[in-house]
């Protein structure tokens, strides 16, 4: 991953976080840019070139994620162009007498990883109910068979510490192995 430059955006549901980052752009395109007008831009400062990684994640854990590259705008907050889109499209269809939409990068990343993330969350919630766990009892080993270990004396003992027993099965198991025998 590239130099990050700034957090566009970051917001808390509940367990969940999604954040809109921007980092810096590693392959520049400007193949669009037939009189350099961009380029100059750019070199003056006055755009900004980046690209956009928008995720969503779970107590640390990052379920989803979303990349746009080659976004040149004058700052990276300028990329949450979302906000007041509405009015505009209202706006722009009352002018033109016809329904106009206006696309918004921003939103549809963040449904990008809103619904791919739920997608995951509920994959992983179906693998964590159909696994079965078991704990099993971790057998001691005796200090005989430690061959760089002495017994503690019983001057330097904390007072909690307990001499280690060897492990014995409980009566309950011996008997059910008889049984299946």
């Amino acid at each position: 991953m590239n130099r990050h430059i700034a957090n566009i955006r970051k917001f808390k549901r509940g367990l969940f976080t999604i954040s809109v980052d921007a980092y810096e752009e590693p392959d520049l395109d400007l193949s669009f840019d037939t009189n350099g007008e961009t380029r100059t831009e750019i070199e003056q400062g006055r755009l900004t070139p980046f690209c956009v990684k928008a995720s969503l994640a779970i107590l640390g854990h990052e379920l989803a994620s979303d990349y746009l590259g080659n976004c040149i705008y004058k700052t990276p907050s300028d990329f949450m162009d979302h906000i007041g889109i509405r009015i505009r499209e209202r706006a722009e269809s009352a002018k033109h007498h016809r329904t106009i939409r206006f696309g918004s990068y921003f939103h549809d990343m963040v449904s990008n990883v809103i619904r791919d993330g739920r997608d995951e969350a509920a994959t992983l919630l179906t693998k964590l109910q159909t696994t079965k766990l078991r704990t099993t009892r971790q057998c001691q080993p005796s200090t005989s068979s430690l061959s760089n270990t002495t017994p503690a004396s019983s001057a330097s003992a904390s007072p909690h510490q307990t001499a280690a027993k060897p492990f014995k099965w409980p009566a309950w198991r011996n008997t059910r192995r008889s049984a299946q025998s």
